[in-house]
């Protein structure tokens, strides 16, 4: 697709709309109004996706238009603009989809079910209720060493101490238990 302005009258056009000249920013982009609406539609499959992702896009280039400096033609520096007002948009949706997916429909692979299997089975097979108990308070809840102080009347320096223990002998065990099972007879 060829367009028949040149930077020249880009130039000029540029420097219309920087001297208050809104109806030049109009002439300034419309020959490129299709090619940016076709790409946009790659990065986007809604129709109003792409045309805001346009939109805006133009926008932020008639905003900044004063830190335009030339070393490309205005078209091209447009273009940038829009393909990251693209991305910003594809991020908001892929973002939107996923707080829209109920957790309940989201099977966990099987290898993950398993692992989740075996840690459950070596943790209370190894660890005392307390422990236990220590580390789902902290780990599960994210409680803090204030509150689980307070909630089992130690001092959080014992508590922070007992939880590295805890951590390192469940590391010990799981870099045994994975010996074990990555061995010849599983």
């Amino acid at each position: 697709m060829t367009h028949d302005m040149t930077q020249g009258d880009e130039s000029l056009l540029i420097d219309a709309v920087l001297n208050g000249n809104r109806e030049a920013f109009q002439d300034l982009v419309r020959p490129y109004l299709t090619m940016w609406l076709k790409m946009a539609t790659a990065y986007l499959s809604n129709a109003s996706d792409v045309e805001d992702a346009v939109q805006n896009g133009l926008v932020h280039c008639y905003q900044h238009l004063g830190s335009f400096q030339a070393r490309s033609r205005f078209s091209t520096w447009a273009t940038k603009i829009i393909i990251r007002e693209c991305h910003r948009l594809q991020q908001q949706e892929n973002c939107r989809r996923v707080r829209e997916t109920p957790l309940d429909t989201v099977q966990p692979p099987a290898e993950a079910v398993e692992g989740l299997v075996l840690l459950s089975h070596l943790l209370h097979q190894t660890l005392t209720e307390s422990d236990r108990q220590l580390l789902e308070a902290a780990v599960v809840e994210g409680a803090s060493l204030q509150e689980l102080s307070a909630r089992l009347s130690a001092s959080p320096g014992s508590l922070k101490t007992r939880l590295w223990r805890i951590r390192k002998r469940l590391k010990q065990i799981l870099i045994a238990a994975e010996g074990d099972i990555n061995g010849p007879g599983f």
